[in-house]
């Protein structure tokens, strides 16, 4: 499989990816997804969870995102993440942690306002939760939600087959199926 940047500065660029921890996005999976979040793109803070080929992340910063964090447990992943964000000179607008999700999300909201990280004076306004389908589980959305913009949304892979669920705190804005694989687009809702 060929996996590229689609559009922006960096676009038509190859990503590297490691097959044996990434499930890269078809082309027509990826195209779909940009086509619906390209208004909020522009200027956000994007944050790629079980970051794999780190494509997701990139592909935001290519089109215009400010700055974008990349999680993955696996240090192999990470290096190519890395590799990835040199290649498209992109790895100045991003920081690359090898970690849990979960850890990582615990050590952000514990954090609070520090001048050591780079995003501080502003929360999440993208995330991306692309996670093993061995360990699909929606609870990370509710932990993810503490570190989300309230006009933030957090887009969530699932496998086709799998019922959308519910969370609490937010509502389903979007659901998207390509071949075995469900987007669901989660916002957090109004308290009004």
């Amino acid at each position: 499989m060929n996996l590229k940047v689609i559009a922006g500065s960096a676009k038509k660029t190859n990503l590297k990816f490691v097959t044996k921890y990434t499930r890269p996005l078809s082309s027509r999976a990826k195209s779909a997804l940009f086509s619906i979040i390209t208004p909020i793109i522009p200027g956000s803070i994007v944050l790629d969870l079980y970051a794999g080929s780190g494509a997701l992340g990139i592909e935001a910063l290519s089109r215009g995102a400010l700055y974008a964090e990349f999680v993955d447990i696996e240090r192999t992943v990470t290096a190519v993440i890395k590799e990835n964000l040199k290649k498209t000179k992109l790895e100045e607008k991003a920081e690359v942690l090898t970690m849990p999700a979960q850890i990582y999300l615990r050590n952000m909201k514990n954090q609070g306002s520090n001048n050591q990280n780079p995003r501080n004076y502003k929360l999440f306004d993208i995330i991306f939760i692309f996670q093993p389908y061995e360990i699909t589980d929606t609870k990370i959305i509710r932990e993810a939600s503490r570190v989300l913009s309230n006009d933030g949304i957090v887009i969530f892979e699932k496998e086709a087959k799998r019922d959308i669920e519910k969370v609490k705190g937010f509502e389903i804005i979007e659901t998207r199926h390509y071949g075995n694989i469900g987007l669901v687009f989660y916002k957090k809702q109004n308290k009004n």
